[in-house]
């Protein structure tokens, strides 16, 4: 049985943790595209040409930086935390995460706001 979100705890740190490293990739739904476009005052094709990569499945996902960590992540801290996309703001309330117990104890292991 799922774990339910009422009896979980957590507090984004904004530590950064979650955005670094290789082998992920950030979404960009269209939604997300509207509002960071807003956040940054830049126009769609402006902002998919530095920020955005076509990923195989044909979806928008953002770019890595030389690290593989996020495009915006500057000093362990996200520069466009406000208007984040949908997958970043969602987190961990992923589905793969609220299956078990063992599931949410790997993401604490991952992200020090888990269990906060």
């Amino acid at each position: 049985m799922p774990l339910l979100r009422e009896n979980l705890s957590f507090s984004c740190l904004r530590c950064g943790e979650c955005c670094e490293g290789p082998g992920g990739y950030v979404e960009v739904l269209p939604d997300d595209l509207e509002r960071l476009c807003t956040f940054l005052s830049v126009d769609a094709n402006t902002f998919g040409k530095k920020y955005l990569r076509r990923r195989s499945n044909g979806s928008l996902s953002l770019i890595d930086n030389a690290s593989g960590d996020c495009i915006f992540l500057e000093d362990s801290e996200c520069k466009v935390y406000s208007a984040r996309p949908v997958q970043c703001s969602s987190w961990p309330w992923w589905p793969e995460n609220l299956v078990s117990e063992e599931a949410w104890d790997k993401a604490s292991d991952r992200c020090p706001g888990v269990k906060k």
